[in-house]
């Protein structure tokens, strides 16, 4: 009909009710080009409470809730600062979550699950997600715990052909600390170890303790301790230094042993060159070589001892650049301790320099 009033008042309640199963029960069809809305719910004073835009979408009044308060299933929608976005189901049943889907598929589902009455993750009142997985702290701290002993914690996966780190550790200025890059490779500084490093393979541990590093095989054909050279290598494979940096022995890239046991004698003094307590020792065959100017002296000197007293000799003395003038090289006790020293009477009181490389058995 034509309702050119186009204004309906009712006595009472409005039914429309549709004539088939097929047929819509109000259709409320826009003009081309319509802007206004196509439907509102107005209070006696004619505001708009709630509205169907021209584009079709539902706009709820701020001061307004879409709810039914005996009703198991409930959307509450509320400006009020002590109010909050409810969606609830009964008691006991399970709730899936927030969904949010694109053509039917489920692409996103929120965080929110639970089981009957149990909340799996939640924000609580103090700003922290806490979930039985994961825990995010309002002061940053991130806590994983597995659900089981076979699930991994946390699995950081790179794209493919990854080229930028999986992980950076960094300062609060932004620089990176350490970090492992997109092969497993572990950068850092400073790596620092608590008791064991397991190859899970059979092959060769490195356990740290008591200020000490044990590397432990645990098949016979296994090779505990490999050192590769590079490609012309000119630096030593190995170095041994005392505490004051001081190089006391090395391996050099041929593989030769060369002893960095150094000191500078005074001539016409009994100078100390090595101290090594009894009890240590049974034998020790001393490789020594003293430098005076341009002269040099090599020699071997034998040392033995019963726990008390010691007996030395010195053989294969070679010399070059002429002889250095009353040298002595002698093995004594000092204390529980046997001395070796060297003594040089020289009237130019030239100093010389001895290394020595020993072998103790």
């Amino acid at each position: 009909g034509d309702f050119s009033a186009k204004t309906l008042t009712f006595a009472g309640n409005a039914t429309i009710t549709s004539q088939a199963t097929g047929t819509v029960g109000l259709i409320v069809k826009a003009i081309a080009s319509q802007s206004a809305n196509l439907q509102e719910w107005q209070d006696s004073s004619g505001t708009a409470l709630t509205n169907v835009s021209s584009d079709g979408r539902l706009r709820i009044g701020t001061s307004t809730a879409l709810t039914n308060s005996n009703a198991t299933h409930q959307l509450c929608l509320s400006s009020s600062t002590s109010s909050f976005i409810v969606i609830s189901q009964a008691a006991g049943s399970n709730f899936s979550g927030l969904r949010l889907q694109i053509a039917g598929v489920d692409r996103y589902t929120s965080a929110l699950n639970s089981t009957g009455d149990s909340i799996f993750s939640r924000f609580d009142g103090s700003g922290i997600y806490q979930g039985d997985s994961l825990k995010l702290g309002s002061n940053g701290q991130v806590t994983i715990a597995g659900f089981g002993a076979s699930t991994v914690g946390l699995v950081v996966k790179g794209a493919a052909s990854q080229t930028a780190d999986l992980q950076q550790w960094q300062n609060s200025t932004g620089s990176v600390l350490a970090s492992i890059s997109a092969n497993g490779t572990i950068n850092t500084s400073l790596l620092k170890v608590q008791n064991i490093i397991d190859s899970s393979s059979g092959g060769p541990t490195l356990q740290f303790n008591n200020s000490s590093i044990n590397i432990w095989t645990f098949t016979a054909a296994s090779i505990p301790l490999i050192i590769n050279a590079y490609a012309g290598q000119t630096s030593d494979l190995t170095q041994w230094k005392n505490s004051s940096a001081n190089v006391t022995l090395s391996i050099t890239p041929d593989g030769s042993i060369r002893g960095g046991n150094s000191s500078t004698i005074s001539a016409n003094t009994a100078t100390t060159v090595d101290t090594v307590a009894l009890s240590s020792f049974t034998t020790i065959e001393y490789v020594v070589s003293i430098k005076q100017g341009s002269k040099i002296r090599s020699s071997k000197v034998l040392v033995h001892t019963d726990g008390t007293s010691v007996d030395s000799t010195e053989y294969g003395i070679m010399e070059m650049g002429g002889g250095i003038t009353g040298i002595l090289v002698s093995a004594s006790v000092s204390s529980t301790n046997s001395i070796l020293q060297v003594t040089i009477t020289d009237a130019a009181t030239t100093n010389a320099t001895v290394k020595l490389i020993k072998t103790m058995l």
